[in-house]
């Protein structure tokens, strides 16, 4: 009987479990503020070249939520390198993102000293997820990209779409595809394949990508290389939302930070980079859609 029991749990346990795959379809979309399931409350950045840091930044996000609407009141930036440049934004400032869902389907709009930087929606009804992604930046084209995301047998696969236009041009049209699987040699690791089209085959990325759980903290990690020896470390600390927007959420701690003080600076401005202005200028995105 003891047996019995010990072989149901181990099964339980599997079934449960999660993989590469499932972690990616959650995860990726919450990097970019489209809520379902998880939400971001602390992002942190490194850029290298090499062995040197270029920059080194955190960001602490307070969001609040009711029912299936949730919004930034404010992004807390720390600067690794140069503390005086530590800024607070807030929702009150114009600068938030707000996230809404209805049914099987969720929105996305996110703003900069008022005025609209980026938007989209995401669609989970089928076995297939797909987010269409309008970045608008500080620019006066926009940067239209669609993602698809679909699990088969474990393996995640990812298709994306994007171009720059807007609003009577089309250009830099690219189409890119992935899959992703768990990687047998390190637990918690993934493998990530892109298409090559010029050599009709499927190449293993750079990118080094994982997880991990801490609590109700599930910490997704990427490691992308642009050229040469740059390369950008990112991690996300994502927490359920059934979790975040419950009464008794203090677990994470990342969300009810307090906010650095920014008295020193009276007078000037921060952008997200963490850049000294003497008036605003829209804030760079804290996250850019697609790898």
């Amino acid at each position: 009987m003891r047996h019995f029991v010990v072989a149901i749990l181990s099964v339980v346990s599997f079934t449960f479990a999660e993989n590469c795959a499932q972690i990616y379809m959650k995860a990726r979309p919450a990097a970019n503020y489209y809520n379902h399931l998880y939400t971001t409350v602390k992002e942190s950045n490194q850029h290298y070249s090499g062995d040197r840091v270029l920059w080194d930044e955190v960001l602490y996000f307070s969001w609040n939520g009711s029912a299936n609407e949730y919004v930034i009141d404010s992004a807390v930036r720390v600067d690794g390198r140069w503390p005086e440049n530590n800024a607070t934004l807030y929702k009150d400032s114009g600068t938030y993102a707000l996230y809404k869902e209805e049914s099987s389907q969720g929105s996305m709009v996110s703003y900069s000293n008022g005025k609209k930087y980026e938007e989209g929606t995401i669609d989970y009804s089928g076995d297939t997820l797909i987010i269409s992604h309008v970045l608008y930046g500080d620019y006066k084209r926009a940067h239209l990209t669609t993602m698809k995301m679909h699990i088969s047998n474990d393996t995640l696969h990812y298709y994306q779409d994007s171009y720059i236009g807007y609003p009577d041009t089309v250009d830099d049209q690219d189409t890119s595809r992935y899959f992703l699987i768990d990687n047998p040699e390190k637990e918690n690791h993934c493998l990530q394949y892109y298409y090559n089209s010029d050599k009709n085959e499927w190449v293993k990325s750079s990118s080094d990508i994982s997880y991990a759980f801490k609590g109700d903290t599930l910490i997704f990690s990427r490691r992308l290389l642009d050229i040469d020896d740059i390369y950008e470390d990112k991690v996300n600390y994502l927490v359920l939302n059934s979790v975040l927007f419950d009464k008794h959420t203090t677990k994470a701690g990342f969300h009810r930070r307090k906010p650095y003080s920014t008295l020193s600076n009276k007078g000037k401005y921060h952008d997200v980079k963490g850049g000294l202005h003497s008036k605003t200028i829209p804030y760079r995105v804290l996250f850019g859609i697609g790898e």
